[in-house]
């Protein structure tokens, strides 16, 4: 396809090297990097381009827990990530996690760590799970490994629905079954009693002139 660069965007608010930038429902999201003194930012930019694909403004959001560059941003659904990365000269295995609302970050978690501390490496998440792979150790090797950290999303959502059917009279158990983003399934039984039997009263023949006092239960 043609495609060339158009004029020059809206500038960030600060220059920003080995910076990452992920994309979400038209909000584009730059995390962390190095500043112009070389020490690794914390800070996270959102913009979304308007008419003409134009970003004409950059609105500054919770800052990620630690500085962080060279390292891994992701996102599933709504669900920001960064993995990885360098802070203070030491790579990091640290994973931080941000809900995006009506392009807002309002808060970072710390989410599970990854196996090894990387930087230079690449990630991608779905389905909650995190696969990172390449990149370096404290050792300085390159990696060929491919790693994989499974989180949980911090809030969720479900839905249900029910239809009314015919149950036999009698003893019965009903289990229900669920499952999160993250594959986890979970079960719940109980046990209940259908009776559907009417109930049987009867008076029996009284001598004449009998006379009854107090409180009649019938059941």
């Amino acid at each position: 396809a043609d495609a060339s660069f158009a004029a020059e965007q809206h500038h960030l608010p600060e220059a920003l090297l080995d910076l990452s930038v992920v994309e979400h429902s038209g909000t584009v999201i730059v995390l962390g990097g190095y500043n112009a003194g070389f020490v690794a930012s914390p800070r996270v930019y959102t913009g979304s381009p308007g008419p003409g694909g134009h970003i004409t403004h950059w609105a500054r959001q919770a800052d990620m827990p630690q500085g962080r560059g060279n390292g891994a941003a992701m996102i599933d659904e709504d669900l920001v990530i960064y993995a990885g990365g360098q802070f203070v000269g030491q790579r990091q295995s640290s994973v931080f996690t941000a809900r995006l609302a009506n392009a807002t970050i309002a808060s970072w978690d710390n989410a599970p760590e990854l196996p090894d501390a990387l930087m230079f490496h690449a990630g991608v998440a779905a389905a909650g799970h995190i696969f990172v792979s390449g990149g370096t150790d404290n050792t300085n090797a390159i990696r060929r490994a491919v790693l994989r950290t499974t989180f949980r999303r911090t809030t969720a959502s479900a839905s249900a629905s029910a239809q009314p059917f015919d149950i036999a009279e009698g003893s019965h158990t009903a289990a229900a079954m669920a499952q999160d983003n993250a594959g986890n399934m979970g079960t719940a039984m109980a046990s209940f009693n259908i009776d559907l039997t009417a109930p049987v009263s009867a008076i029996e023949a009284l001598a004449a002139s009998t006379t009854l006092s107090g409180t009649l239960h019938v059941r």
